[in-house]
């Protein structure tokens, strides 16, 4: 037998798995495979000192594995606590709108698990260093009426009309990219007129007043 026999029956050293995988050693107590002092899998084979088990059973079992770590999935993280949809993969680190996002702690079959603190510290740090828009200020900077600013089901609403989607939101803070956003604002005042102007116009040039409350 050899590895690559094993491989033909769909099988996978343990160790080396393990090793790989998880950056991990094991210890093996006679009948499974040991780690960090709990059982990790019981192989399927036993050849020679090295023990094999299928490698869809091993991807299971280090899943489990990380999540007993305290680690989470950083897309399913990342999306349902932090807005961030349709991240990348290249080289290695995790992307954000084609840029590097974050180096994941472990990628299980295609899947890559973080910390959720590494993954806010990530998320801080990709938000500060692209420039991203808090939103909301933003807007009330602009003139915008704070109280007709809202959020429903992931989007940006202004008099309850769907305006855009953030592109992170931070301890309740919708931020967009720089650029996003602008063309979001232009699009809003797109069909804007200065309403002063235009009465003006019309020879009611002293009737326009403006009220704090909008």
């Amino acid at each position: 037998f050899s590895d690559k026999v094993m491989s033909a029956y769909g099988l996978s050293p343990v160790r080396d798995y393990v090793k790989n995988t998880l950056k991990q050693d094991v210890a093996w107590d006679g009948e499974n495979v040991i780690l960090g002092g709990n059982a990790f899998i019981k192989p399927q084979k036993v050849y020679n000192g090295r023990s094999y088990a299928k490698t869809s059973e091993l991807d299971n079992a280090a899943k489990e594995w990380v999540k007993n770590q305290g680690m989470v999935g950083v897309r399913d993280y990342s999306k349902n606590n932090l807005g961030m949809n349709n991240l990348g993969w290249n080289n290695g680190n995790v992307t954000y709108k084609g840029k590097n996002f974050m180096t994941p702690t472990y990628n299980i079959a295609g899947t890559t698990y973080a910390a959720p603190s590494a993954i806010n510290a990530a998320a801080e740090a990709f938000r500060t260093g692209n420039n991203y828009v808090p939103v909301r200020q933003n807007m009330k900077d602009q003139g915008f009426f704070d109280k007709r600013l809202g959020y429903k089901d992931g989007n940006l609403t202004y008099y309850g009309n769907n305006i855009g989607s953030p592109d992170m939101v931070m301890d309740g803070v919708s931020y967009m990219d720089p650029t996003s956003y602008d063309e979001m604002i232009k699009k809003m005042q797109a069909d804007d007129v200065d309403a002063a102007s235009i009465l003006a116009n019309m020879g009611i040039s002293n009737g326009v007043e403006y009220k704090s409350d909008g």
